[in-house]
């Protein structure tokens, strides 16, 4: 939960294949129905996307085959109404899975780990801290697996 006044929240790591600015419009019998719907929607149109982006022909995957190599669910924008789902969503992808069925290498070079974390010292005392500002925000979208 990102704090307004400090912090942010965990950003994904993992190195996940993101596709985003997948569009939903769906009607359902009651609004959890639409909502789930929409992100099955969403799961297949972004495979195709990620597939089209690799420079592979989508192959058609069952919804349960989608379930496991899905990794999450980013909504970007939701109106949820009671038996309506229109939405703007992002889809993150296990690299290992998706990479395996598009015939990518999962393993790639990657530089050591590092950790930075800002220092304030005043009177003498030095103090970690974070205040949200727009590079955080830019920072947190940024997927630092994938660097």
């Amino acid at each position: 939960v990102d704090d307004p006044d400090q912090g942010l929240a965990a950003a994904d790591s993992s190195g996940s294949y993101e596709v985003s600015g997948i569009a939903v419009d769906v009607v359902g019998k009651t609004a959890d129905a639409a909502r789930y719907a929409g992100w099955r929607i969403a799961q297949r149109k972004g495979w195709a996307m990620l597939a089209q982006r690799m420079g592979q022909s989508a192959t058609a995957l069952s919804d349960g085959a989608l379930d496991g190599m899905v990794s999450g669910i980013v909504v970007e924008d939701e109106q949820i109404g009671p038996n309506r789902y229109v939405a703007r969503l992002g889809v993150l992808f296990s690299r290992a899975k998706a990479g395996a069925i598009l015939g990518i290498a999962p393993e790639a070079a990657r530089s050591a780990p590092m950790l930075t974390i800002p220092i304030e010292i005043s009177g003498g005392v030095a103090t970690g801290f974070e205040q949200k500002t727009a590079w955080q925000d830019a920072w947190r979208r940024y997927r630092t697996g994938n660097s």
